[in-house]
């Protein structure tokens, strides 16, 4: 996912030198959109098991 997302991402200057194909550009920008969310959302979910393994062992 990351390697899609910074892939995406070092593409958008040749994305917007080739300007008339916009449904390019969206689609490149969009990928890394949806790469960085599923990562954010990966990471906020094994935080919060890791958070409820600590809790629980400690107490």
């Amino acid at each position: 996912m990351s390697t899609i997302s910074v892939t995406s991402i070092a593409l958008l200057p040749i994305c917007t030198v080739i300007g008339d194909y916009q449904w390019i550009t969206f689609t490149v920008m969009n990928m890394a959109f949806f790469a960085i969310t599923v990562i954010e959302t990966d990471r906020y979910l094994f935080f919060q098991k890791t958070i409820l393994e600590f809790l629980r062992y400690s107490l």
